[in-house]
């Protein structure tokens, strides 16, 4: 396997044999990243968004695409950490779910395409908000329409699932993001669901890759 293999937390296995990305759904779902920096990441994402975005306690909206170069510059931490497990970074979003958003949590979506995988970054807040994946077979996901998400990038629309998922089909797998970043599989239909013990503002940075770095999610 490529990349930096000692500093890897391996912990999903369904079997998977093969790497194949034109089949992202045969890909593990996620993959806890070791993070050395995390703290320091913390830190300097906090400092950054009290003096760019003041309100961000309050803000409306889950996604937010920032000046995500500069943000790069002000909290060096995150690219050298990129460079740390061998993942150069396109572009850096930060998500926020604030209390008014606890009901809902963030409803079932899939990323957009042409990339499979994306990396998010715990920065605060998040015990008792899981993020389950569900095993939706691919026949009903292509006979679903297609929509924009927030930033104009066309997903399928899965907005009709939501309310049933759970009892319709199979979770793969329910994840509490604590001290480690994921590498994830943005393919696989997934939601996030807000436990009653939780706090807000619950704070991720969210990093797209150049590539696809699929080894973490293979065998």
């Amino acid at each position: 396997m490529a990349g930096n293999t000692n500093v890897l937390k391996w912990n999903m296995d369904h079997g998977h044999k093969n790497i194949d990305t034109t089949r992202p759904w045969t890909l593990k779902p996620y993959h806890e990243l070791e993070c050395p920096q995390l703290k320091q990441i913390r830190t300097e994402v906090i400092d950054w968004l009290e003096k760019n975005i003041p309100d961000y306690k309050t803000k409306k909206g889950f996604w937010h695409r920032i000046d995500y170069k500069d943000l790069a510059r002000k909290c060096p931490s995150i690219l050298e950490w990129c460079k740390f497990i061998r993942v150069p970074a396109r572009e850096i979003s930060i998500a926020i779910l604030t209390e008014a958003m606890a009901g809902k949590g963030v409803p079932l979506h899939v990323g957009a395409k042409p990339l499979i995988i994306k990396i998010n970054v715990p920065i605060c807040n998040t015990n008792d908000v899981y993020t389950e994946w569900y095993d939706i077979p691919q026949d009903v996901l292509n006979g679903l329409p297609i929509t924009k998400n927030p930033f104009g990038e066309s997903i399928i629309d899965l907005d009709d699932l939501d309310n049933t998922v759970a009892d319709t089909y199979p979770r793969i797998v329910r994840y509490e993001m604590s001290d480690y970043p994921i590498i994830f599989n943005s393919q696989i239909p997934h939601r996030v669901v807000v436990g009653k013990n939780a706090t807000f503002p619950r704070i991720l940075i969210s990093i797209i890759p150049i590539k696809d770095p699929v080894h973490f999610l293979g065998h």
